[in-house]
């Protein structure tokens, strides 16, 4: 290899090295941005919807401004995306108020058939970890009543069950690291959202690339 090519090579490895640190810091500086808006609790479901777009957008298809990107996200799904939450909320509560209820019926004992209830009584939760991944990507990206919404996203997570397992654990392993590291909340939404986009997307692009759209519209979506 001639010193020209070599110097080319290296140049080019620089450059994408640098591109990938800018993904790195703008990954983080999301995290932290989707963090603060979680804040209020009740502002989940916007926060997440708008995470997950700008990952997809910003991050993965480099569209737009970061921030920009994220709030215009965040406000016009902010509507649907609290009822979403308030509705995930409500089936949680329940939930939870069931197993504590149970607990207390059948004693704090965790040995024979109490213990074994007890501990099926959690099960509960799966439904809503299998249906979340799906619930707030598929808001980010198309425009369904509520109704539509929660009909389209348990399809999606049924149809793609394998892919909906794989969401989960992303998921779950996501929340027990944050456990775990604690300093580590703030920036760990963005690197698992975008591990959790990639998946998601092959299936969307399934959907988006079969529907009609204007001419001049930018599908970055579809790349």
């Amino acid at each position: 290899m001639s010193n020209e090519n070599r110097s080319s090579a290296k140049q080019a490895a620089r450059s994408q090295l640098l591109h990938k640190l800018t993904q790195l810091i703008d990954l983080l500086w999301l995290s932290i941005i989707f963090f603060v808006t979680c804040i209020p609790v009740i502002t989940i479901g916007p926060a997440v919807t708008a995470l997950y777009y700008t990952v997809v957008k910003v991050i993965r298809r480099e569209r737009g401004k970061l921030a920009e990107s994220y709030f215009s996200s965040f406000r016009s799904n902010f509507r649907q995306g609290l009822i979403l939450w308030l509705i995930c909320l409500a089936y949680l509560s329940i939930g939870l108020v069931d197993v504590f209820l149970l607990h207390i019926f059948t004693g704090s004992g965790s040995g024979g058939a109490a213990g074994v209830l007890q501990a099926v009584s959690w099960l509960y939760l799966l439904p809503l970890i299998l249906f979340l991944p799906w619930l707030f990507a598929y808001l980010s990206r198309f425009t369904d009543t509520i109704g539509k919404t929660l009909k389209n996203t348990a399809y999606l997570a049924l149809r793609n069950l394998g892919t909906t397992i794989g969401l989960a654990v992303l998921l779950a392993a996501g929340i027990l690291l944050g456990r775990l590291l604690p300093v580590l909340i703030p920036i760990l939404p963005g690197p698992v959202c975008i591990l959790m986009s990639r998946p998601i997307e092959k299936v969307f692009r399934t959907i988006t690339q079969q529907q009609p759209t204007e001419r001049g519209t930018d599908d970055w979506y579809n790349e």
